[in-house]
């Protein structure tokens, strides 16, 4: 016969088993909550991090000079307009920095708007008094359209530590006046085919007569003379440009000048650009076929 230890071992092992099962039971629980706390976890982490705004990069600082009450200064022009410009030209317009106080005016590297534009400055410290002029310079190249653009002049000014100049351009060739000209591209040529001089017809298409007047333009590169600076409606006149020979078809060059038009009801300026000279592109001798 067995013994009863022998009879409760059947029990035992039931017992053991059941309790293994509520044990896998437990542990599976327990690894359903870990994934759901860790989901909850991270999609808190997600949601919090959809809301943190990266802090702006923060760009060298020019250091600013010491202000003073008593260096004033004085822009001559703090707007102008280009007026109608042919994209591609590159036009200019100075104006003059006075240092109208009784210190010294102190100024830094202005600062364009725009990377189209340039505005280098030769000296930087006016006695009181004192002027300097500021060249801007603003390329078209790329515009179709009118645009605005601006340069800050920072100064030790303690009233006014930067003074601002706003200028206009227009690009946009459908919104021009209907003046003609022929050519409209002005290009010297190269190799072979280089002017040294060439004559544009400039054709009034408005209904009223126009004085013609030439802009500001470099006289060391060329001398410029107009037929005529009165234009009837309908009528033209010519323009002769003749290059100096330090231009010529061995480089290359470019530039831009304006005319300015004036009649009873509109005044306006017109920029357009010139180039010319250089190396002509050969194209390249194709490979021969393989035999």
């Amino acid at each position: 016969m067995g013994t009863s230890g022998d009879a409760d071992e059947p029990k035992r092992k039931m017992k053991n088993k059941g309790l293994k099962k509520k044990e896998a039971e437990m542990n599976r629980g327990i690894l359903i909550l870990t994934i759901i706390c860790g989901m909850m976890i991270a999609g808190a982490f997600a949601q919090e991090g959809a809301k943190v705004t990266p802090l702006p990069i923060q760009q060298p600082q020019q250091e600013q000079p010491q202000l003073s009450d008593k260096a004033k200064i004085v822009l001559s022009e703090e707007s102008f307009d280009f007026g109608y410009v042919y994209p591609g030209a590159r036009v200019s317009h100075t104006i003059q920095i006075k240092n109208a106080g009784t210190d010294t005016l102190r100024l830094e590297r202005p600062r364009p708007s725009c990377g189209c534009t340039t505005a280098p400055l030769k000296k930087q410290v006016l006695a009181p008094g004192e002027t300097e002029d500021l060249e801007i310079v603003f390329n078209s190249m790329g515009y179709n359209r009118p645009t605005t653009k601006t340069v800050a002049v920072i100064s030790n000014d303690a009233q006014r530590p930067s003074a601002i100049v706003t200028f206009k351009a227009n690009m946009d060739t459908t919104s021009f006046p209907k003046i003609i000209f022929e050519p409209r591209d002005i290009n010297f040529g190269q190799g072979k085919g280089f002017k040294q001089s060439l004559e544009i017809a400039i054709k009034n298409g408005t209904e009223e007569t126009l004085k013609l007047k030439l802009g500001p333009k470099p006289q060391e590169f060329a001398t410029w003379s107009l037929a005529s600076d009165e234009i009837k409606p309908g009528k033209s006149t010519k323009l002769t440009i003749k290059l100096s020979p330090t231009l010529n078809a061995e480089n290359y060059f470019s530039g831009s000048f304006y005319l300015a038009f004036s009649g009873k009801e509109n005044t306006f300026n017109i920029h357009l650009p010139f180039s010319g000279g250089g190396q002509i592109q050969q194209p390249k001798p194709e490979p021969s076929p393989k035999k």
